[in-house]
């Protein structure tokens, strides 16, 4: 008898697509950090100097679309203008690489506020997506934030002055489609739509702790309210539509969903969901051929703690341990957290078997946004690694200033430019490596505040360095290449924090690695253990 039931309920359970794309384990890595002034984790600058550009100082979200050839962004309460101010920024950029933001600005060069006349804009009433049709931007605005509901209701708004300025369409949602995603879809893609052209609209209800459901409307009716209809399931695989929001039904049953995104992946041909999830931890995937599903099951592409965030770009609340120093002001004791993770279609790159996905995330500590990347497609069996080691301070490195010290740490060889002159000690080691197309490098580091910084190895660094503090100002600037990544160390010998820098995007690229101790500063040094470098065995 429990056998029949088992068997039942194997029958009845979604199964995955056998063709459905996979996370590609290790892949998903920050490209940079979008907003802010500065990087906080690798302390260069950001390409955007927001602050600089348009006094923004710290923001989140940022959803985002395309409008008139450009990328528009959607950022939530802001800092460094009006208290949780709202803001619009856009880009020109092809890729990722030459992603930087513009803004309207007033008199002064402050961001100007995003706003719809008569709705909320306080804390945590944002805009959650856009989307460009016949010339004019519509954006779904979040409001009604109460100690109740986060977010209580959506608005409909428009511009026609490139978000300059927006009105007031109408009230979309008080129930299941108050954080949203929009896309635009024809029936000669997806047979079931009941529309030659419409504007698909994902939502999720009660804040982090709803299922997604699906609306739509014609594109030339999409301000119409009564031209709406919400999915009501697929009996038979053929899916019904109704005019009642009630109507409306979960697409799958994983009730932790709030911010969201969902974007159509021409590689993959499929439509691909983003969203944070408390269980499992961090942002989660989930893919279909077409807008109602059938969807995979939820799979995690970025856990804080696998994937290098915590200690890394988010921070780790000083109360459970010190591992960082990467916190916003008086924020020590506030975990970093992740969060609206928002697709960029326009970056994709790859097909079918591999593919490079672009998006979005929010760190909460510090309070900024930060652009991702991952793999996504048919992963085969894992490569076989060659492994090589070496210390810095020793070949094949070149170290100028004091020669780091070497010791034993948890049974592995380590060194620290804490030496004779304690955190008087200047210091720069560096050597080449190679970046091959799943290359790895990877170390642990603890002690002080002075840096690990690798970089594309464009100009050679001078055979003499006189002015370690000067030469590192330089090297972060990217005056020998650009930065790819940096961190420093804890200020806390008692805690080592690994790392593991993926060096697949930069496959091609000839890099250097970088231990520099430019601080006479109490905390001015660092620790850090033996470096390995990671790469496939070659098929004999």
């Amino acid at each position: 008898m429990f056998l029949s039931f088992l068997f039942a309920l194997l029958l009845q359970a979604p199964q995955a697509a056998p063709d459905a794309p996979h996370v590609f384990p290790g892949s998903t890595c920050k490209l940079e950090q979008l907003t802010g002034e500065r990087d906080v984790a690798r302390g260069v600058f950001t390409r955007s100097r927001t602050q600089s550009a348009a006094r923004l100082v710290g923001t989140d979200l940022g959803s985002s679309f395309e409008h008139d050839g450009k990328l528009y962004f959607l950022f939530g309460d802001s800092a460094g203008g009006a208290p949780n101010a709202d803001v619009i920024a856009w880009s020109s950029a092809r890729t990722p690489d030459e992603l930087a933001l513009e803004f309207h600005t007033d008199e002064e060069g402050r961001f100007r506020r995003l706003t719809l006349p008569g709705v909320s804009s306080e804390a945590f009433e944002v805009p959650s997506y856009g989307i460009s049709l016949d010339g004019a931007m519509y954006v779904v605005f979040t409001t009604d934030h109460s100690k109740r509901n986060t977010m209580g209701r959506s608005v409909l708004g428009r511009s026609r002055d490139d978000g300059r300025s927006f009105e007031r369409v109408f009230d979309l949602s008080t129930k299941h489609f108050i954080n949203v995603a929009l896309q635009r879809a024809s029936v000669e893609d997806h047979a079931g739509l009941p529309e030659d052209d419409c504007v698909l609209v994902w939502g999720s209800g009660k804040y982090r702790a709803s299922n997604a459901r699906l609306a739509l409307a014609p594109t030339d009716r999409f301000a119409e309210r009564s031209a709406w209809r919400y999915f009501a399931g697929a009996p038979d695989g053929n899916p019904t539509w109704t005019a009642d929001e009630d109507g409306s039904v979960d697409l799958f049953d994983h009730p932790v969903v709030g911010e969201l995104s969902v974007a159509w992946i021409e590689p993959l041909e499929r439509w691909v969901m983003l969203y944070n999830s408390a269980a499992p931890r961090g942002i989660v995937m989930r893919t279909a051929r077409n807008p109602w599903g059938p969807w995979t099951d939820a799979e995690v592409v970025f856990d804080p703690w696998l994937d290098q965030g915590y200690a890394h770009f988010m921070h780790v609340d000083w109360k459970t341990s010190r591992m960082d120093e990467i916190h916003d002001p008086g924020r020590q004791n506030r975990w970093g957290g992740e969060y609206g993770p928002y697709l960029i279609p326009r970056f994709t790159r790859g097909d079918a078997e591999r593919c490079t996905l672009v998006f979005t995330m929010s760190t909460w500590n510090p309070y900024q946004v930060v652009l991702m990347s991952t793999d996504v497609g048919r992963p085969g069996a894992a490569p076989q690694l060659e492994e090589t080691r070496f210390l810095f301070g020793a070949p094949p490195c070149t170290t100028q200033g004091s020669t780091p010290q070497r010791f034993e740490r948890n049974g592995k060889p380590h060194v620290t430019t804490f030496t004779d002159g304690g955190d008087r000690d200047l210091v720069v080691s560096h050597c080449s490596v190679d970046a091959i197309d799943g290359g790895m490098l990877s170390f642990q580091l603890h002690g002080g505040r002075s840096r690990v910084v690798l970089v594309r190895d464009d100009h050679a660094p001078p055979d003499e360095i006189e002015d370690i503090p000067a030469f590192e100002r330089e090297l972060l600037l990217g005056r020998y290449g650009p930065v790819l990544e940096s961190i420093a160390g804890p200020a806390n010998n008692e805690v080592d924090v690994p790392v593991r820098w993926n060096l697949s995007r930069h496959a091609g690229h000839r890099l250097r690695l970088y231990l520099v101790d430019a601080s006479t500063a109490p905390w001015g040094f660092v620790s850090v253990s033996e470096v390995t470098s990671s790469k496939p065995r070659e098929a004999h």
